[in-house]
């Protein structure tokens, strides 16, 4: 039996399609929001998309992280400063 070659021969490809489809939007989105708004930049040739994407992120709930907490180590710094010299890595 050959491989079926359109939707009609196979309803499961167009299941998996039909799936895929709002994955692969919600990515773009969400690529699309990190490469333009979150940075505060307008999105080229869709000025709305960035105004709406901005707008839904300010009404959302975030974490703040501009405070950290006395005496915790900040992120990725988990080694003493004097283990850190050597390393031949980027402070």
């Amino acid at each position: 039996m050959p491989y079926p070659t359109a939707f009609r021969e196979d309803p499961f490809m167009l299941v998996i399609t039909l799936v895929m489809l709002p994955i692969v939007v919600l990515a773009v989105l969400v690529v699309t929001f990190v490469a333009f708004p979150h940075r505060g930049e307008a999105v080229p040739k869709a000025p709305w998309l960035g105004e709406a994407m901005g707008n839904l992120a300010d009404v959302l709930p975030t974490l703040d992280n501009t405070e950290e907490e006395a005496g915790a180590p900040a992120a990725g710094h988990g080694r003493p400063p004097a283990a850190r010299q050597g390393s031949g890595l980027l402070p």
